[in-house]
């Protein structure tokens, strides 16, 4: 699918274009279906890849985006992270995950990426690049050009369990970035009772519940501690690591990505 087609599901004012998101949810599960058969059960990513998945549970076409991440979210190199948005609830169901904060993230992303637009389901690679979430050539392919891309992934960082702690030892790079860690679900159903997926039982990996931030990094080697209180919920049982570079508030390059040993 061609990312202009993308743009017939952009968010356009207070309101979506949905006929023409109906439409262009199916060509993205028939992407995702071709994608998937042709592509062996061997390792799928050649290098590390940090992967956002906007997604909906009032959205007709996510679902097999979310299968899509279930996929590939254990396989090596890969992080992955779910993150629901709440624009489709006026559809008459209200997402179980959805928050501004992940709208907003989404529509910061909008601003940074080239070329992106606000859909869902849209998967947004290493900060820098953003492909239709039911698509697995294009995250294969993207993935492959993101890594590296302005630095992206390129920092070095370690954390380590030590006590009632975690200690992050961040190396040098360029740039300024911000440490933060989110609390994840690493699985989770839903019953949908309305909206367009009414009576799917649906199924997520690596469910975002809330971001704690760490600190601030200026590009030198910094070592950070959070206590491990503040890595899980009643709500989540793992976390995600990210160093990430902002550009006037809004998210840009993911310099560094760790993940929990279950997520």
């Amino acid at each position: 699918m061609s990312q202009s087609s993308t743009s017939a599901w952009s968010l356009q004012g207070p309101r979506l274009s949905r006929r023409a998101f109906a439409t262009g949810g199916a060509c993205a599960a028939l992407a995702a279906s071709v994608g998937a058969q042709a592509q062996p059960a061997a390792q799928l990513f050649e290098k590390p890849v940090y992967i956002e998945l906007f997604t909906s549970q009032g959205c007709s076409s996510c679902p097999a985006a979310d299968r899509l991440l279930t996929q590939i979210a254990r396989q090596p190199n890969v992080i992955a992270l779910t993150l629901a948005v709440d624009y489709w609830d006026y559809l008459g169901w209200k997402d179980t995950f959805a928050s501004t904060g992940h709208t907003a993230r989404q529509k910061g992303y909008s601003k940074t990426i080239a070329g992106s637009h606000v859909y869902t389901p849209q998967a947004v690679i290493n900060g820098v690049a953003q492909v239709v979430g039911s698509d697995l050539n294009s995250l294969i392919r993207e993935a492959k050009t993101a890594y590296g891309k302005h630095g992206a992934l390129s920092v070095p960082m370690t954390v380590k369990d030590v006590g009632d702690k975690l200690i992050i030892d961040v190396g040098a790079g360029g740039g300024t970035a911000s440490l933060s860690l989110v609390r994840v679900a690493s699985s989770r159903e839903v019953e949908v009772a309305r909206g367009d997926n009414t009576g799917k039982q649906l199924s997520y990996t690596n469910v975002g519940r809330g971001r704690v931030p760490i600190g601030d990094w200026s590009g030198g080697a910094k070592q950070f501690e959070i206590a491990k209180a503040d890595t899980i919920g009643a709500d989540s049982d793992g976390w995600i690591i990210t160093l990430q570079s902002y550009e006037n508030g809004k998210p840009g390059v993911v310099l560094a990505a760790r993940k929990s040993a279950n997520i």
